[in-house]
């Protein structure tokens, strides 16, 4: 249903932008604005870990494909320390595991990008899901759209790739190895100076990407004793560039390790 939202062009993650006190990304920005506060006030957590963003450019579409996920819990305040320290707002995602009973597979194609899902059972007690998915704006702009038509050449690329395999080796247990990325990049030539600062000229490059692997392994202790210990370690990266004028780029490493107890009282 959540794939069938008006508004949405099919996206999950993008229902989240309907809801009250919600605000759309400015520009080529892929935040989340919730109740007035800073994007970086808010958190996304996929599976319990934390990622950078939701969104690729412009809020066109999430970075994960909405046919692989299970749940999206949304917390636009008053949330559980359970999601750190921030204080705007958190939204977790879970992840479902690939269908076991036969192949599956989906292809969307449209006027913005294309993906492919594939769905592999390996046996009765494991499964491997792979998705990815391109923009292809810059082609129009490249290959379509006549040479000097444009006197400000911009092409937004953006791409996203998801690996799930699932095992259940007993009943008591669940171990699940995800893979997944993200890039945007947008890149504007500015072949003749601006009018206002005539320093700035060249090439205007925008570029945000993570790659993530994730680990984790649910156990049911006792009947009313859960167990979920989680691991991910990937890399994060963002790049600015005006001209000559001004460059910046942040590498990250981030690390991340959960261990949670569930027990039920009654």
């Amino acid at each position: 249903e959540l794939t069938r939202i008006p508004g949405t062009r099919g996206d999950a993650l993008r229902a989240i932008e309907l809801l009250p006190g919600v605000g759309r990304p400015p520009g080529l920005a892929g935040l989340v604005l919730i109740r007035g506060s800073s994007p970086n006030d808010s958190q996304v957590f996929l599976d319990g870990q934390p990622v950078p963003l939701l969104y690729h450019f412009g809020g066109l579409t999430s970075f994960y494909n909405s046919r692989m996920i299970d749940r999206i819990d949304f917390y636009p305040g008053n949330f559980s320390v359970r999601y750190g320290r921030k204080v705007g707002g958190v939204i977790d995602v879970g992840v479902r595991a690939g269908r076991m009973d036969r192949l599956h597979g989906v292809a969307d194609i449209n006027i913005v990008d294309a993906s492919l899902l594939l769905e592999v059972p390996l046996g009765s007690r494991a499964s491997l899901a792979v998705a990815a998915r391109r923009s292809y704006i810059d082609f129009f702009l490249t290959s379509v759209i006549p040479e000097g038509t444009l006197t400000l050449t911009a092409a937004p690329v953006y791409y996203d790739y998801q690996s799930v395999f699932t095992w259940k080796p007993t009943a008591r247990d669940r171990i699940r190895l995800q893979v997944y990325g993200s890039s945007d990049r947008f890149e504007a030539v500015l072949p003749a100076p601006n009018d206002g600062d005539p320093a700035v000229r060249g090439n205007l490059d925008l570029s945000t990407q993570f790659h993530r692997f994730q680990a984790s392994w649910k156990r049911a202790l006792t009947e009313d004793v859960d167990q979920n210990l989680e691991f991910s370690l990937g890399s994060t990266n963002f790049r600015f560039t005006l001209g000559d004028v001004l460059h910046f780029e942040i590498d990250a490493i981030p690390i991340n390790g959960r261990a949670e107890w569930t027990m039920r009282l009654s």
